[in-house]
């Protein structure tokens, strides 16, 4: 039969693809038994993918032709034949993808990457998957028409691969792109102080970026590069200005051996004044983390006690985004908690415990969270 055809189109090496049609066209009965034919069949197309008869040619589903319907689509496929063999360009629609091109990676904010990519001809929709570079396994982001998404929730100074896959309209999906990868960029100081200055008992004065400090309660000094309160009194505290309200506040620690009821180190974020807003609260002799909320200047605990020791050296950092407060030492987070009594606070500054004039302070800094 395919030989009599080929010769009948004086084609000997035409191709033919040899396939059925569930007839669709019923004028009686149920429909029950081609519509269950119809939903199994292997990656079936709705008709609007394959032919299109004339308007009003579906039996009011859109998914099934009437006879008008099959009738335009009988002659929609002689005429793709009568095409191949004439040897010309059938009219058929090309699903086969080519293999995206590598997508550009910029950094967003602190913990986002947006992802951006080139269109793939033939295809419907694209799943971008990301992964920690050097290990982990790839985590997918749902299904996109559009050329563009962001991934949220990264670690900052933590390197991450990016990959696109593009997918076409019956579900093929093509060889992922090439990688890319960028590491999540650490957000730029907004304040910067490592106390390089002639010692003092006077207040701490002009951060390395040029805000000033401010005394709220006691006196606080500068002594061989660090700060420290001079007053040494519980609570004593010192605050500058920030200009945001998401903050991560980080310092570097000396003075956690002195002996006597501290040492205690704290960190203050997003306040409004010296009085009001968060704090987090070391005692090394206790070995205790606690964060606070600070109003009118009596501490209210959120959450609960964390063991926590320190060394010289080590770094605090309290973290305030939106309602969430975390605390880290040397980067690594150890603690949680949530609140919302504070939403507008743009001021920073440090705290210091009851005798703990061997708590020093260095290079303080406040960064976007």
């Amino acid at each position: 039969l395919l030989n009599g055809i080929r010769t009948d189109l004086a084609v000997p090496t035409l191709p033919i693809v040899v396939g059925t049609m569930v007839p669709e066209y019923i004028t009686t009965g149920t429909r029950k038994a081609i519509d269950a034919v119809h939903r199994s069949t292997p990656l079936r197309i709705n008709k609007a993918d394959v032919a299109i008869g004339a308007t009003g040619s579906n039996m009011g589903d859109g998914n099934h032709y009437n006879e008008s319907g099959q009738r335009a689509n009988g002659r929609a496929f002689y005429d793709a034949f009568e095409r191949i063999a004439q040897g010309i360009s059938p009219a058929f629609t090309s699903y086969t993808l080519t293999t995206p091109a590598a997508p550009t990676l910029t950094n967003d904010t602190v913990t986002t990457l947006a992802v951006a990519w080139a269109a793939v001809t033939n295809a419907t929709s694209y799943v971008v998957e990301y992964k920690v570079t050097g290990g982990g396994s790839w985590t997918a982001l749902a299904s996109t028409a559009t050329l563009t998404a962001e991934l949220t929730g990264l670690t900052t100074g933590t390197s991450y691969d990016v990959r696109v896959t593009a997918y076409n309209v019956i579900g093929d999906a093509s060889t992922p792109s090439a990688v890319s990868t960028k590491t999540a960029a650490d957000a730029p100081l907004i304040v910067s102080d490592t106390f390089t200055r002639a010692d003092t008992t006077a207040g701490l004065g002009t951060a390395d970026t040029g805000q000033t400090w401010t005394a709220g309660v006691g006196t606080w000094g500068i002594s061989s590069n660090t700060a420290y309160c001079v007053s040494a009194a519980d609570g004593d505290r010192t605050i500058i200005e920030t200009g945001v309200t998401d903050q991560k506040v980080t310092a570097t620690l000396t003075g956690t051996t002195v002996s006597g009821a501290g040492p205690s180190f704290s960190l203050l974020a997003r306040c409004t004044d010296a009085n009001n807003g968060y704090l987090l609260s070391v005692s090394n002799n206790l070995s205790q983390a606690k964060i606070f909320k600070m109003v009118a200047g009596a501490y209210t605990q959120l959450g609960g006690i964390v063991t926590v020791s320190l060394v010289d050296g080590d770094t605090l950092t309290l973290s305030v985004k939106g309602s969430t407060l975390t605390a880290y030492k040397n980067g690594t987070s150890y603690a949680t908690a949530t609140d919302t009594t504070f939403t507008a606070g743009t001021k920073a500054g440090l705290r210091t415990g009851a005798t703990s004039t061997g708590a020093r302070y260095d290079n303080f800094k406040v960064q976007a969270s």
